[in-house]
């Protein structure tokens, strides 16, 4: 059990499923303080956890500098969602290539489009290019891009296949909070709750969702 301090009731069941090994989610409908109970469970954990490193995902820059101006923590790490995936996989180039060659050839999210001309891409077309992560999806033999939603399917299909990416992301982050979860792409639900299962490292994962009734229950 958490040691009794004066936080909030919701936050002190946050902290407790932490402790416990469970992922949550906390629900608040909208004014309900969700932000204020976001950065107080941030405050508590830091407090209790010097060294552990945190990791917000969050939906607008505008919420990244909110969040990072009201918690005062170095080991906190806040980001947007396809910022935060994009600086995950953007390493691994041979694994992205390979993955957007597949996608590409069999577009099946009807985003992946073949360059003008083409009936199928192979490997050679990449050669000696390294895939951006841009405002336009743009795909030739010189120069390619990848956009917003490109980069939610092809992290999903990154973290379905290399374990790897899941150890990544948990020696960077043994505690995952993800705010407005009522948002939130149906591949990051997947990465973040099947997928880094692949790895043996601990790791907890909080969702905060706006609904009409306020609460945690675990997951």
């Amino acid at each position: 059990m958490v040691e009794k301090r004066q936080i909030e009731p919701e936050v002190e069941q946050a902290l407790n499923c932490v402790f416990s090994g469970k992922n949550f989610v906390l629900t608040g409908g909208a004014g309900s303080g969700k932000t204020y109970s976001l950065i107080s469970l941030i405050n508590e954990f830091s407090t209790l956890n010097k060294n552990a490193p945190i990791l917000c995902i969050t939906y607008t820059n505008n919420a990244v500098f909110e969040i990072r101006e009201r918690s005062n923590n170095e080991n906190l790490y806040v980001s947007t969602i396809h910022d935060f995936l994009w600086s995950l996989i953007n390493q691994f180039q041979t694994e992205i290539i390979d993955l957007l060659i597949e996608l590409i050839n069999d577009d099946e999210y009807k985003i992946f489009r073949l360059p003008e001309g083409m009936d199928k891409i192979e490997r050679s077309y990449f050669d000696g290019q390294v895939i951006k992560y841009d405002e336009y999806y743009s795909i030739n033999s010189t120069s390619s891009s990848i956009s917003h939603d490109h980069v939610i399917i092809l992290a999903e299909k990154m973290f379905a296949k290399y374990k790897k990416l899941c150890d990544v992301l948990k020696d960077n982050a043994k505690l995952i909070l993800v705010d407005e979860y009522q948002d939130t792409a149906p591949e990051v639900v997947e990465i973040l709750l099947k997928h880094i299962k692949k790895s043996n490292k601990d790791c907890v994962v909080g969702f905060f969702d706006k609904v009409p009734i306020v609460g945690v229950n675990s997951k």
